[in-house]
């Protein structure tokens, strides 16, 4: 694995991590449209009891979906942000080693 030595995360892993919550967070997204619809029409199919129980458990459900989504998408944000530092440790270590472009020395 290389890095950069600032982290232990090499660019392919961490491209790997933004392209997987990227994937999930889209299909994630998907479901959440599916079970909406389900839950938008409870009301008027099912006014019992039952219903009640289970729109709560669609709220506690959405709820639940809303954090873990934040999370992937904090997750991912990170990700690119350490992507960022390697890519511009990177450049600047080039940088350093073949001395400025400008000509000057």
């Amino acid at each position: 694995m290389s890095n950069n030595g600032r982290n232990a995360y090499s660019d392919q892993a961490l491209i790997s991590v933004i392209n997987g919550t990227d994937t999930a967070i889209s299909s994630m997204n998907q479901v959440s449209g599916q079970v909406g619809s389900v839950a938008a029409v409870m009301p008027m199919v099912n006014n019992s009891e039952s219903g009640i129980k289970l729109r709560n458990a669609f709220t506690t459900w959405t709820s639940d979906f809303n954090r873990v989504v934040q999370m992937m998408t904090d997750l991912n944000y990170k990700a690119k942000d350490l992507l960022r530092v390697n890519r511009s440790t990177n450049t600047d270590a080039s940088t350093t080693a073949n001395g400025p472009s400008s000509g000057q020395h």
